[in-house]
């Protein structure tokens, strides 16, 4: 559980850390973007990869929340996008649930 803790410390808390950062200086001048780089495993899973892909889909729910959220700001010029970059060979997308649980 450790590692899957740790991935969820960067993949999910440091994008919502980063996120808050960035929009408190974005809503101050009106304008920016925000471009949460999440992974098509938050869009479609893979053998072997339950918890990467549980925080990927984490860090999508929070980037379309957030989406959502910044566009009720009246006239906003802030943006919130996402990009789902295709998988590269890391030792956290290799972590199984039967090892880890």
């Amino acid at each position: 559980m450790k590692k899957v803790r740790a991935t969820f410390d960067v993949n999910v808390f440091g994008l919502m850390h980063g996120s808050r950062a960035a929009l408190s200086l974005m809503k101050e001048q009106n304008f920016g973007v925000i471009l949460n780089i999440i992974s098509v495993s938050a869009l479609e899973i893979h053998l072997n990869s339950a918890a990467y892909a549980a925080s990927k889909f984490a860090a999508d729910g929070f980037t379309k929340g957030l989406r959502l959220e910044v566009e009720t700001y009246e006239s906003s010029g802030v943006k919130v996008l996402s990009c789902y970059p295709p998988g590269m060979k890391t030792p956290l997308f290799y972590l199984r649930l039967d090892l880890i649980i």
